[in-house]
């Protein structure tokens, strides 16, 4: 028998195992068992007696994470056990390990800097009591907070908003910069004061400009072309009409007309269009000559952006800070909060921190490039000992006070703004400088995963911790990958060994190519291209969900289960439509990140949640009666209304006459409207989603699992306001509404389901892997507008905003209202470093299978497919595979115990039968029990 050679990194392993006294940065690639190595460290730890089980603390990534890590540790712990003899030393510092083991941290970093801040409430500044948000909870707080912040400005006449209105601000529209201030206080954001433009200036570019429009509206065309109107046709038309209303006397009014054709690359036209094509030309040349960036019209909006951005930026993040205070008051503490409050409390008081760094000893960290700066700080002081001598630490020196500024607000901080977008950060703060004690930091990370910078977790701040382990300990790197075939391995090695992928040596914006040594043998496909049809994005996606759809149906009906598949899209918007696919030839799916659970059941209850709210309001009450919880239809309104019946829900109505139909449906929501005054909020709503069915409803009809398991999460969203004391219908109203808002909404009826075909978008998909993936959807490749831009210098930060205020409508443009005069620069840099994140996302979308990758392809618009690269390899190495698609069966089998669906059927057979004598039109709706036949009794 032959035998197999070690890894080729296996020093490294053994180093991991070994060298306790040395602390540790692993660079860990793609599936190559850094649980294991984990797990490895932490069992050679407890098993010298180098530290005692509650000495260790194990952050991680997920709860999901955690509980892995905890379950793999005892396994390995009673694995020891039973090959030591018994009664020896390193037997008894295992046993009492296994007995301890309840009390070993090992959780996601917001829930270790719970634990800090519990020990610790009083240096903290924190109520002993406090608890924490979640999110729902969080954000209806914050949408509630920031309604009376700016209700209480507005009363004491705060001269910062007088001179906000002064200058065409209006703070109502900023409510999103506010949620991305709440998430940034950590950062310094420069507000460098601007004069605005001079009077002269904008009355000669304005003169320029009505010019401009009077000279094209004359080759206008009177009446919309055959083929439309064209992109600068529109521009003239809104231009003509902002001149007329409000008119361009006022400044303010002018500029935010100057913006509509200056803040674009070009302006576009199609000159046959217009009357005369020739001059349509020569205006498309002199508008493109107006709007040019360096031009006096572009140049004239950057001062006045850079005058009001300072005004924008200070009234944000004062209500930033006043949210967050009143937060701590409270004592209900945001995510964010745990670790601000955690860095605060290490950073202030050396004698918290020091007892604090005697409990946790060692300090293990899983997915470290996914830490954001405060996470960094936290650990870093933990495994510091306070007062070492550091520069910047208490008691060191006259640069004590060196991280006084990092915090952030304007002017904190002993960096500046020269008014030109260059930063001087100043020296790096404490925490950055000090050395950590020997072994007692062991950070796991790839940075070539590192893809959640919309989440603070910066590339650039794991190159500085990288680089100060390399003066304090050391950095191993493992290679070798127990996850994937040699051929997954070798598209892997052979797309992004590239300088403009991963280059040979890391850069600020990108990880450096490290090679993927696969240890597994040769099984499945491996990689392969297969081609998708369509012109447009719904063409592509419809052809791609029939294709895969079929392809999996297949493969299950050869053997395969349903959870060896994981489906991968770029984006998350054709997410249902592909779970859809699925279910309709009968296989299991579990969706993350898509937005089912927002379906028409969960609208049509807040509609007439609000109904209620508001009981005098016509246009609610109306809604309320056509929509699913009544159904009538708007004949049956209009002979109500014309028999002089009023849509007034606090009123009672005479059910008879033409109107009577209409008349009880409002009877019967006055009766709902009274009850919904003395019962307590989450009582109501809860009774009246049961005297609707809708969650047997939702899980009666298509993706019924996620329907149904977003409903129920909606409804405890309110019981958990109410908990908190707010037993309020508006409360209610409010936590609902927010409890939609993210993605905890999306909770299937079972949850821990396995064996389901896995469908997420890709940021849902770190840490994942399984047999057969499939990157879909070859179209919709998109980036969003730069609006934020934090850039690390060492371990401080310095950011810079876009300001935006959101038109009303679901289609209306963003209108850019504030910037920094640096900003076009920022974008450029911001732009790179997502260009660097991009990469990093297709590293870890060709990493997840083990043994067969699928790859979309377009071959009508390759270019818009977020695959495109690996596509090109793969047909390049002619590594290609046909997929059919069939047709989708008739009807859906919904597979639930029979017993369970006679309760259900019976429910909902009366729900539907109530609104059809209310006239609403139902298609019938089929349910078969397990193993086919006709629906129980």
């Amino acid at each position: 028998m032959t035998t197999r050679p070690p890894p080729v990194d296996q020093p490294a392993r053994e180093r991991i195992r070994t060298d306790l006294e040395t602390s540790l940065l692993v660079e860990a690639g793609a599936g190559s068992g850094k649980t294991s190595m984990l797990v490895d460290r932490m069992l050679r730890l407890l098993s010298t007696g180098t530290v005692d089980v509650e000495g260790m603390a194990a952050v991680t990534f997920t709860r999901k994470a955690a509980g892995e890590l905890r379950q793999r540790l005892q396994q390995a712990l009673e694995k020891s056990l039973g090959e030591l003899p018994a009664g020896s030393d390193e037997a008894l510092r295992l046993r009492a390990a296994l007995d301890g083991l309840d009390n070993a941290f090992a959780g996601t970093i917001h829930s270790f800097c719970a634990r800090l801040l519990r020990e610790r409430p009083l240096e903290a500044g924190v109520d002993p009591g406090f608890r924490e948000l979640m999110t729902a909870e969080f954000m209806q707080l914050a949408h509630r907070f920031w309604s009376g912040f700016l209700e209480r400005r507005a009363a004491d006449g705060d001269p910062l908003l007088e001179e906000m209105e002064r200058a065409g601000l209006r703070p109502t529209r900023f409510r999103d910069l506010f949620f991305m201030m709440m998430d940034n206080l950590d950062v310094e954001f420069p507000t460098p004061e601007a004069e605005p433009p001079d009077p002269f200036t904008i009355t000669r570019i304005r003169k320029r400009l009505e010019a401009l429009l009077d000279q094209g509206l004359e080759n206008l065309p009177d009446a919309e072309p055959a083929d439309g109107w064209d992109r600068g046709m529109t521009i003239l038309q809104e231009l003509r009409f902002s001149r007329r209303f409000p008119g361009w006397d006022e400044t303010t009014d002018f500029l935010d007309a100057l913006a509509l054709v200056c803040n674009r690359k070009a302006f576009e036209l199609t000159q046959r269009r217009w009357n005369s094509p020739a001059a349509a030309k020569l205006f498309k040349a002199e508008m493109n000559a107006f709007i040019e960036p360096e031009g006096p019209a572009a140049q004239l909006l950057v001062r006045w952006y850079a005058y009001r951005y300072p005004l924008v930026i200070r009234f944000v993040r004062q209500a930033a800070e006043e949210f967050r205070e009143m937060r701590l008051r409270n004592g209900t503490l945001s995510f964010q909060d745990l670790l601000e409050g955690a860095a605060s409390l290490l950073r202030g008081h050396p004698e918290a921190r020091r007892d604090l760094g005697e409990r946790f000893r060692r300090l293990l960290v899983d997915e470290f490039q996914d830490t954001d700066p405060l996470q960094a700080e936290v650990l870093f002081l933990l495994a510091c000992e306070p007062g070492g001598g550091a520069k910047g630490e208490p008691g060191a020196g006259p640069e004590a006070g060196a991280e006084d500024g990092a915090e952030g607000g304007p002017g904190a901080g002993p960096g500046g703004d020269a008014g030109d977008g260059r930063w001087d950060a100043g020296p790096d703060p404490a925490w950055a400088l000090g050395t950590p004690r020997p072994g007692a930091l062991f950070v796991v990370g790839d940075p070539k995963q590192s893809i959640y910078r919309f989440r603070r977790a910066d590339i650039a701040l794991y190159g500085y911790v990288k680089d100060r382990f390399r003066e304090f300990g050391a950095v191993v790197t493992l290679t070798t990958n127990f996850r994937s075939t040699p051929d997954i391995a070798a598209l892997v090695n052979g797309v992004f060994q590239r300088e403009d992928r991963f280059p040979a040596v890391e850069t600020p914006a990108q990880a450096s190519f490290a090679r993927l040594d696969a240890w597994q043998p040769e099984g499945g496909l491996g990689p392969r291209v297969y081609q998708v049809e369509g012109s447009n994005r719904e063409e592509v996606h419809a052809d791609d969900a029939a294709r895969i759809a079929s392809w999996v149906q297949a493969r299950v009906g050869e053997g395969r289960k349903p959870g060896d598949f994981l489906i991968l899209t770029r984006n998350r918007k054709n997410l249902a439509g592909y779970a859809r696919a699925l279910e309709a030839r009968n296989l299991p799916v579990q969706v993350t990140g898509a937005g089912v659970g927002v379906e028409e059941e969960l609208r049509e209850l807040v509609l007439l949640l609000r109904a209620l709210v508001d009981p005098g309001d016509g246009v609610l009450t109306v809604a309320a009666l056509t929509g699913l919880f009544v159904g009538l239809d708007h004949d049956q309104l209009l002979d109500f209304r014309m028999a002089g019946g009023a849509f007034d829900v606090r009123m009672t109505h005479a059910e008879e006459g033409p109107g009577a139909f209409t008349a009880a449906a409002l009877n019967r929501l006055h009766e709902r409207w009274r009850r919904s005054r003395v019962e307590p909020a989450d009582l109501f709503v809860t009774s009246l989603a049961g005297e609707a069915g809708l969650i047997p409803w939702a899980a009666a009809g298509p993706l019924g699992s996620l329907r149904a398991g977003a409903m129920a999460y909606a409804l405890d969203a309110v019981r958990r306001a109410a908990t908190a004391g707010e037993t309020s219908l508006p409360a209610a109203l409010e936590a609902l509404e927010a409890a939609l808002e993210v993605e905890e909404a999306e909770t299937p009826l079972e949850p821990l389901r396995g064996d389901a075909v896995r469908l997420m978008n890709l940021h849902q998909a770190k840490g994942l892997e399984a047999p057969v993936v499939i990157l879909a959807e070859p179209a919709g490749a998109w980036s969003p507008p730069v609006q934020v831009f934090v850039e690390r210098v060492g371990a401080r930060a310095v950011g810079w905003f876009s300001v935006e205020e959101k038109g009303e409508g679901p289609y209306a443009r963003a209108l850019v209202v504030a910037r920094p005069r640096a900003w076009s620069e920022k974008v450029e840099e911001a732009e790179r470093f997502d260009a660097a994140e991009d990469v990093r996302l297709l590293y870890v979308a060709a990493t997840r299978a083990r043994e067969t990758l699928l790859v979309a392809h377009n071959a009508a618009e390759p270019k818009k497919s977020p695959w495109r690269v690996l596509a090109e390899w793969l047909q390049e190495n002619q590594r290609t595979v046909t997929l059919e698609a069939t047709p989708e069966p008739s009807r859906t089998e919904l597979e639930v115990d029979p017993e369970e669906l006679s309760a259900q059927v019976a429910h909902s057979a009366s729900i539907l039968e109530e609104r059809a004598r209310a006239s609403y039109r139902i298609a019938p709706v089929t349910l078969l029990a397990k193993g086919g036949g006709p629906p129980p009794p």
